[in-house]
């Protein structure tokens, strides 16, 4: 049971951190990196992250290997041809390519180090376990998740460096991604939270029970995705004004993606959809 907690943490871990690093990648690619200040903010933050990561990945398959029963040249061979095993080699060559990429001030180099990190959960948990294309639409999903966590942090980033001219244009490229990216994100969930319960489980089960709890997290990160959309973003547009605000519901955003990623890490170690 001790082994099972430690392994949960790791896995908030592992998964804030690979979301963190990567989704910063992916959005200074999608929505520009600003000025030189933002880029080297930004540089920091995904530095720290993919250092996380690494450390997060290796702890995880060494946690999965003891939960295996133990570490030793048979389980470890046997651990590399599962999901786990495939997803930690991806993931600690993502890292080391996020790295490279902020460290050289390479964008391009981090953006396509970011496809492995975020793939690693195609090849890994209960979508990848389901069928293939569900395991492709976890990969993708989790793609959308890592977008809009990095773009909130980029958006924070450049509340402090920019001027509120860019600022603004920024809250505007920001927006018009988000209504797709969003969109594909809740659309993929609901598809792959279908297919796992697939008719099988009662509701008073653990899984959907957890698979409630992470609907509801998600639904307030929506609910303030939508307000800063159709309310503050306007304002901001129309008046010059609730910058302050929406950089406030930016963080408490990131709260809520945060709170469904630990529902995620539990759900994902302590149930199981069948």
């Amino acid at each position: 049971m001790i082994l099972d907690a430690v392994a949960a943490i790791l896995k908030v871990l592992l998964y804030a951190s690979a979301l963190a690093s990567a989704g910063l990648a992916i959005a200074m690619a999608s929505l520009g990196s600003g000025s030189v200040r933002v880029r080297r903010a930004s540089a920091r933050l995904l530095m720290i992250g993919a250092v996380v990561l690494i450390a997060a990945a290796a702890s995880s398959f060494l946690a999965f290997l003891l939960r295996l029963g133990g570490i030793d040249r048979e389980i470890l061979a046997v651990a590399m041809e599962t999901g786990p095993g495939r997803a930690v080699v991806l993931q600690l060559v993502g890292a080391l390519g996020l790295i490279a990429g902020a460290a050289l001030s390479r964008p391009i180099v981090a953006t396509i180090a970011a496809i492995p990190v975020i793939f690693a959960f195609a090849v890994s948990g209960h979508g990848a376990a389901a069928a293939p294309w569900a395991g492709v639409a976890a990969g993708l999903h989790v793609a959308a998740a890592a977008w809009w966590t990095g773009a909130l942090m980029l958006l924070r980033i450049s509340r402090a460096h920019l001027g509120e001219a860019a600022f603004t244009d920024f809250v505007g490229a920001f927006g018009r991604q988000a209504l797709a990216i969003v969109g594909g994100l809740v659309l993929l969930g609901l598809i792959l939270g279908l297919r796992l319960l697939d008719g099988n489980v009662t509701p008073t089960a653990p899984y959907p029970r957890f698979l409630l709890v992470k609907v509801g997290f998600a639904s307030g990160a929506l609910l303030l995705a939508l307000h800063n959309r159709l309310v503050l973003t306007p304002r901001l547009m129309r008046e010059g004004t609730a910058a302050g605000r929406l950089t406030r519901a930016a963080g408490l955003e990131l709260g809520f993606i945060g709170a469904v990623l630990a529902t995620t890490a539990l759900m994902t170690t302590f149930s199981a959809p069948n």
